[in-house]
């Protein structure tokens, strides 16, 4: 039976496997206990078969053993060991980061959101200038439908909030945003303004700016 790490391994489209030196001449071979070990050269989770991945250290050395291991270290492409009878007894795998497997059309599918989240992101601020809050709320919620993870949104959604007359909500999100982002300054202002409590979002770690020294003749 296929383990279920291969088989989600499957499913990643910029994976790297790392053959170990050998010829497979059987099945049985695949499986037989090999004498190589693992030189990491930099944090790695190993996880073998079903069991649950585990941390080892940068220069640690860890058993191949006889069965298959997937190494993913962050930043960089994963990959499986594959142990093969009379393969060398030393390996360091050499994996490259993720950012150097980026193709032109990945990088342009990026592009694309990014231009259709500003566009968007400035449709909504028309509406507000035009006090349309309900349509602009309509329009934030859907970004952040599409785009779970831009905490950004929630000063947009704040603003539409507060625009709408719902104080309440609007610092609530604002609290929100604060948390993602303490150096807004504009953000902090309003939730302020709003009643918020300030010891429930971080503190600004913008540095404040310093009155010039007056001189006196």
């Amino acid at each position: 039976m296929e383990h279920s790490y291969l088989k989600a391994w499957k499913a990643i489209q910029s994976a790297l496997v790392l053959l170990l030196a050998g010829t497979v001449a059987s099945c049985s071979t695949a499986s037989s206990r090999s004498s190589a070990r693992v030189e990491l050269p930099r944090d790695t989770w190993i996880s073998v078969a079903d069991n649950q991945a585990k941390l080892y250290k940068a220069g640690e050395s860890v058993d191949v053993g006889g069965e298959p291991m997937y190494l993913e270290s962050p930043g960089y492409v994963g990959m499986i060991l594959v142990p093969i009878n009379g393969s060398a007894s030393k390996i360091r795998p050499s994996s490259r980061r993720i950012s150097e497997w980026t193709s032109e059309q990945v990088q342009a599918d990026l592009d694309q959101k990014l231009s259709s989240l500003v566009e968007e992101t400035n449709r909504v601020q028309v509406l507000m200038s035009k006090r349309q809050s309900k349509e602009a709320l309509s329009s934030v919620s859907s970004l952040q439908l599409r785009y779970p993870k831009v905490a950004y949104l929630n000063f947009l959604k704040a603003s539409a909030l507060y625009l709408d007359g719902d104080r309440a909500q609007a610092r609530a999100v604002l609290e929100q945003a604060l948390l993602a982002y303490p150096n807004h300054a504009q953000a902090r202002e309003l939730y302020m303004s709003l009643g918020g409590d300030a010891s429930r979002v971080p503190a600004s770690t913008t540095p404040k700016q310093q009155q010039p020294e007056e001189k006196y003749p």
